[in-house]
């Protein structure tokens, strides 16, 4: 039996590929990825996945369209509409799997598949009701495995072959939510760093309250002093100044 296996990227679809041969089952890798933005990012993983299947001898099927418009106009519309990002995703599901139903039914394939199938961020029961719709429309199998067991052990591999691994799912949108989260947590990490120096600039010490100017003076004392009669030399001086503020409370 030989498959058409839609293919997100080449780290994703290494343990599909390897899980589908362990039951007996041939892969022919297909691109349709229209969701992929930027240029440079969509290129990066074609450029990945077409090293992949010449490492591996397999055959790889290309629709090679950086789809940008039609991306917007299938899974968001008008581009102030308001679209969950469950509804979204589906979209592009529905966008990217029809294409692959359609060109398995077309080339005589006995079913198709995709390697979202692999991860655990995607929504399994949306690509697996919507691909046994594409399959019904386009009279063809849909071959849904659930491939989440696999994805850390594909991720690993696929780091030891050098393969690009990219850092968010591919369309601009989950891009500029992934900024987002990161600058929520950046703001974090600064309100934290701030109460610790407040904190640690109005201690007390000995009753009395230590300001950020009285706190400067006990430092610099401290580095001048002597002890055992030898000077504080620039290295010493640097680590000691570690160790007090590392002390304080």
């Amino acid at each position: 039996m030989k498959i058409l296996l839609h293919c997100c990227c080449a780290p994703c679809a290494l343990s599909c590929v390897s899980s589908l041969r362990a039951q007996g089952i041939e892969s022919e890798l297909f691109w349709f990825n229209p969701n992929i933005h930027p240029c440079v990012e969509y290129n990066a993983r074609l450029e990945c996945l077409r090293e992949f299947a010449a490492n591996e001898k397999l055959n790889l099927r290309l629709i090679d369209e950086y789809g940008l418009r039609l991306f917007l106009k299938e899974v968001y519309g008008k581009i102030d509409e308001t679209v969950s990002v469950p509804e979204r995703c589906e979209r592009c599901y529905s966008l990217r799997l029809e294409k692959t139903a359609s060109v398995a039914a077309a080339q005589g394939f006995a079913a198709f598949s995709t390697s979202l199938l692999i991860s655990p961020y995607q929504n399994h029961d949306a690509l697996k009701r919507i691909g046994e719709e594409m399959a019904a429309k386009h009279g063809v199998d849909f071959y849904y495995t659930d491939f989440r067991p696999l994805f850390r052990e594909s991720r690993t591999a696929a780091r030891e072959m050098g393969l690009y691994m990219q850092k968010y799912c591919g369309c601009i949108f989950s891009e500029e939510e992934r900024y987002a989260r990161k600058s929520v947590m950046r703001r974090r990490a600064l309100c934290e760093e701030e109460r610790y120096v407040k904190k640690s600039l109005t201690q007390r010490r000995g009753g009395a309250e230590i300001t950020e100017e009285r706190e400067m003076g006990f430092l610099d004392k401290n580095l001048s002093q002597r002890r055992g009669g030898a000077e504080i030399t620039e290295e010493r001086e640097m680590g000691f100044l570690d160790k007090s503020l590392s002390q304080r409370r």
